[in-house]
């Protein structure tokens, strides 16, 4: 029996194992049912370790040999220390003394800064359930002034995804934070918030007085004063904006100018951004590579790719636009009027702007899911990097090593990883950084055989269970088609 072959029993027999267990514990009553509760969980990630775990034929073999190898694995893995209860003390104690400091709340004024609006004043209740209330999460207190304030946030404001509020800037005036969502400002009284002074709701209110436009541009955060509106602001992102797929007079007739309106915006605003993304990235030779993400990041891949297209199909007699970029203009369709798509044409050196949209189509064939033939070629390339050198090549000579590609790794996902890994046939092998060089690297111990080929793909050991048991199921009897009544 081979390798695979063994590793698969095992997998049969410990969900087997699994399977008797589950059983069992369903027949129990419900307290025997919570002691067993965490035993349960443990075995349930034991068998599913065991789906890609390829063992040796001697591991797999020793662990077949058991009546109960799911049960023995439990065990072992019980008796294992781990710093779990002391993480779940200090939690305890953490969250009792962050209570403590709020208790006995008070009330006052406090500054109230929400995305896109000035700030305003508002009377407050400094308890923890008020303030956890006002800014929409739990609650995260930072001390960025010189001032007895504090700043108040939503601790996983930017983790869920909240709107960018306001930037906080050293005294140089470069950004090293940026607030998301409603944030307060308040006083300081001792180990307690109080209400703000006046003459601090005045100099917070001047310095929080212009709300602020966020853009990420070639991978940099970009801050603009927001165009006001009244007192609040646009804060739809602006590769959220969707395209509008119809004309003018289709919009009229469906009473969709809103839509149409808000896309035509968009489209200038980013036929503006890659006149100034290509001034600013051409040094009069070259188009740094880099220089088409900001812009597409901003806008988004597909609006990008309209606006250069329609570009493209406007000048389709300028020679200086490559043969390959006009035929990929053709296939993005455009239902705008002549009148209105000269409009966001992008006015930049035919021959700059070819290069740039080589930029964005290179840049959107990354961004497509990795194919196990990709994933493949990249592992035959490893292999052969790390079979090149004639001596280990490791800063500290300990290690054979090979970069991985950053064109893998911008588009590779976790199973990606995962998969590479599989293939590349060496039990020292690891994926990691390398202190003072760029890059990801594939790591060997030195005693390693290079001489190995790749493993060869192995399916998923439950999905080929699962496609046994279809074929394996009997088929109902065939249904007789019935006549119609006459």
């Amino acid at each position: 029996m081979n390798p695979n072959d063994l590793n698969t029993a095992l997998y049969k027999k410990m969900a087997a194992e699994q399977d008797k267990f589950r059983d069992w514990l369903k027949s129990q009553p419900p307290a025997e049912v919570l002691n067993h509760a965490y035993e349960y969980t443990v075995r349930e990630d034991i068998v599913m370790a065991m789906e890609e775990l390829e063992l040796t034929d001697a591991q797999a073999q020793a662990l077949l040999d058991s009546p109960t190898p799911l049960a023995d694995v439990y065990r072992y893995f019980e008796k294992l220390e781990t710093g779990h209860m002391d993480a779940v003390r200090d939690s305890i104690e953490n969250r009792a003394d962050d209570v403590c400091k709020l208790k006995e709340p008070q009330t006052g004024h406090a500054l109230v800064v929400e995305p896109g609006k000035k700030p305003y004043v508002k009377e407050i209740t400094f308890s923890l359930e008020s303030l956890q209330k006002e800014v929409g999460g739990d609650i995260q207190a930072i001390y960025p002034f010189h001032e007895p304030v504090a700043l108040i946030c939503d601790e996983e404001g930017k983790l869920n995804g909240k709107p960018l509020n306001r930037t906080l800037r050293d005294e140089d005036g470069q950004i090293y934070d940026v607030l998301a969502g409603t944030f307060l400002v308040v006083g300081l009284a001792e180990d307690r918030f109080s209400a703000l002074e006046p003459r601090l709701v005045e100099k917070f209110s001047e310095h929080f007085m212009k709300p602020e436009l966020f853009a990420q541009i070639n991978g940099k955060l970009v801050v603009t004063t927001m165009q006001e509106q009244s007192n609040s602001f646009n804060l739809q992102p602006l590769d959220s904006v969707p395209i509008y797929s119809h004309t003018a007079s289709y919009a009229r007739e469906h009473n969709e100018l809103d839509a149409y309106r808000t896309s035509l915006n968009a489209n200038l605003q980013c036929k503006e951004a890659i006149e100034a993304t290509v001034r600013e990235h051409f040094d009069g030779m070259y188009l740094s590579h880099d220089a088409a993400r900001g812009v597409i990041e901003t806008y988004g891949m597909e609006r990008v790719m309209l606006v250069l297209a329609n570009t493209v199909q406007l000048q389709d007699w300028d020679g200086r636009y490559s043969p390959r970029n006009k035929e990929w203009a053709k296939t993005i369709p455009n239902y705008n009027s002549d009148t209105v798509r000269v409009g966001y044409a992008v006015n930049s050196h035919p021959a700059v702007l070819n290069g740039f949209i080589d930029l964005v189509r290179e840049e959107y064939l990354r961004r497509q899911p990795l194919t196990a033939e990709d994933i493949q070629a990249e592992a035959e390339r490893i292999l052969r990097e790390l079979r090149a050198p004639d001596m280990p090549n490791s800063p500290h000579g300990s290690h054979y090593m090979a970069r991985i590609s950053p064109e893998f790794l911008n588009r590779a996902g976790s199973k990606d990883h995962d998969r590479l890994m599989n293939l590349l046939p060496f039990r020292s092998l690891a994926f990691t950084g390398m202190k003072g060089l760029p890059g990801t690297y594939a790591t060997i111990l030195a005693s390693e055989d290079r001489s190995k080929e790749l493993r060869q793909p192995r399916p998923s050991i439950r999905e080929h269970l699962k496609q046994e048991t279809k074929q394996a199921a009997p088929k109902g009897p065939a249904h007789k088609k019935r006549e119609p009544e006459r």
